[in-house]
């Protein structure tokens, strides 16, 4: 099992709990055996958890500021769920276009679980979650998936790994990006 960590200068807050500056994307993948691969990415943001929730399930936006995502859109609402068809690039060796329409289930303002119905991938389930943190929200993506069998798991989890650190740093930065236009200008 290799297990590849993205090592980030942490801080020790005044109870001497450790965490990352805020906006500093954290991230692990490890294989699981069986053709699995895990992923856990986090990041510290400034915002309750609520406002996080809310940006994160604005699913069709979220091709405007998470560049990995050429397109989301909802296809279909009900009580319990929301179906989005997202389309993806990123580049292994060459640029690769994924496909796939998630389920997600809110669990609001914790949580937003997810899992694949159609798609590029034959297995595809995790969640994000949202909690308080000092000062703001620790925002955690943990994913589940199997690749394509021809693929490196290392290659794969490279990957995996860059992905997640930028579409973690998106988020951070379209969070800043709001925070600013919010602010009055200075005079």
């Amino acid at each position: 099992m290799v297990l590849l960590t993205c090592t980030v200068r942490a801080a020790a807050d005044d109870a001497g709990t450790v965490s990352p500056p805020s906006g500093v994307p954290q991230v692990e993948t490890r294989g699981l055996g069986g053709g699995l691969t895990f992923a856990r990415a986090q990041v510290d943001v400034p915002w309750p958890p609520e406002r996080v929730f809310d940006l994160v399930s604005d699913f069709d936006h979220l091709g405007d500021f998470v560049s990995a995502i050429d397109s989301s859109s909802v296809v279909r609402r009900d009580s319990l769920s929301t179906w989005v068809r997202q389309v993806g690039t990123t580049t292994l060796l060459v640029h690769k276009t994924v496909h796939m329409t998630l389920r997600f289930q809110p669990r609001r303002p914790g949580e937003l679980r997810f899992e694949i119905v159609a798609g590029d991938f034959r297995v595809y389930y995790g969640a994000w979650k949202f909690n308080a943190a000092s000062p703001g929200t620790r925002v955690s993506y943990d994913v589940t998936f199997a690749a394509s069998p021809e693929l490196p798991r290392v290659l794969v989890r490279h990957v995996v790994q860059r992905d997640l650190e930028r579409m973690l740093r998106e988020l951070a930065a379209e969070i800043a990006r709001r925070d600013l236009e919010a602010t009055p200008a200075r005079r």
